[in-house]
């Protein structure tokens, strides 16, 4: 088996965790946006009171010129200006570092802050969304529930139509149209179970029975299916196993699930007298199971959306829900496996 891992995480959990990062980058802009006008005024500041400082010393020198007369009493009144300037900007240098510390824990409170903010404000939207599924899963779960019943109900009031129908052209008709109520609330009844698969992966408590069971009677069971279909838009179905062990641990149904769904899509969109072949192929410690067909084919960029919920692939047959490749997908992650 390939190595476990986890269901997809659901949509809503992955957008607050994007509303989180979007956040955070924004205040760690503002903080370097601030960051950059303390430096910029700071050297500012600091070039000031050195040009302040040049221009006092320039004075005193052209003072001192005028005033004294002998070289060295001149060199003398320049050297003690020249140690007053340097006095006054290490003054200016130290003043500069004091403010630009201030200003650092400042900003780090600040950020503090900011960021504290953001946190709180994604837990909040956090509990929303986790309300809002769960609200909306126990309305979908009951709401499944009573549309089962009531196509429990029409099913059995087909049966009973099939019982009263005369005989002669009239009863022929009824026999038909009680065979098509059949399919529809076949295709109701699947769509139901689909859309509580989701819930149910979704919240994480997607059930597995695992059993020892041979994947070659999946195989064939699949084909049985799928025979009729296949002749009836003339396109030829085959299967192949390879040579080694075909036994393992898995969930007869759920995967018998996701090859009717791979299958199924096969036939939809292979083109009349076209072919299709399901091979099983067993390796050291796994099963792999392969669908080809000859038909249209999905575009490269469109592989990993056709794996999300509700996705379909443009500009063909659209129907169904496009929840096939989801639940297909979910099936054989929570089974350890890829698809």
């Amino acid at each position: 088996m390939s190595p476990p891992s986890d269901v997809p995480p659901r949509p809503e959990r992955i957008e607050t965790d994007d509303s989180l990062r979007v956040e955070r980058e924004k205040t760690d802009q503002h903080l370097n946006e601030l960051t950059s006008v303390r430096e910029h005024d700071a050297d500012e500041v600091l070039a000031l009171a050195r040009e302040r400082a040049d221009s006092l010393l320039e004075a005193t020198r052209d003072k001192a010129d005028e005033s004294i007369g002998p070289d060295q009493a001149l060199a003398n009144a320049r050297a003690t200006e020249d140690d007053a300037l340097v006095a006054e900007r290490a003054a200016a240098d130290e003043q500069l570092a004091d403010e630009r510390v201030e200003v650092d824990k400042a900003l780090e409170r600040l950020l503090a802050l900011e960021r504290g903010d953001t946190d709180e404000r994604l837990r909040i939207e956090r509990v929303r969304a986790d309300r809002a599924v769960a609200s909306r899963d126990e309305f979908l779960a009951i709401v499944s529930h009573d549309v089962r019943n009531i196509l429990g109900g029409i099913a059995m009031s087909a049966d009973f139509l099939e019982q009263v129908a005369p005989s002669g052209t009239s009863g022929d008709r009824a026999h038909r149209e009680v065979q098509r109520i059949r399919r529809l609330t076949l295709q109701m009844n699947r769509l139901v179970g689909d859309l509580l698969d989701v819930v149910s992966m979704e919240s994480g408590a997607l059930s597995l029975s695992r059993v020892e069971h041979d994947a070659k009677v999946v195989l064939t069971e699949t084909l049985d299916n799928f025979q009729l279909a296949a002749a009836g838009r003339k396109v030829q179905i085959t299967s192949q196993v390879g040579a080694g062990d075909t036994v393992a641990s898995f969930d007869h149904e759920r995967i018998l699930q996701v090859l009717t769904n791979l299958v199924g899509n096969a036939i939809k969109f292979t083109p009349v007298g076209g072919m299709i072949s399901v091979l099983l192929v067993p390796g050291v410690d796994s099963l792999e199971f392969v669908v080809r067909d000859n038909g249209r084919g999905i575009a490269p960029d469109q592989i990993e959306i056709m794996f999300e919920r509700f996705s379909q692939a443009a500009q063909v047959d659209r129907r169904g829900l496009g929840l096939g490749l989801y639940i297909a997908r979910c099936i054989v992650t929570t089974h350890g496996g890829r698809i």
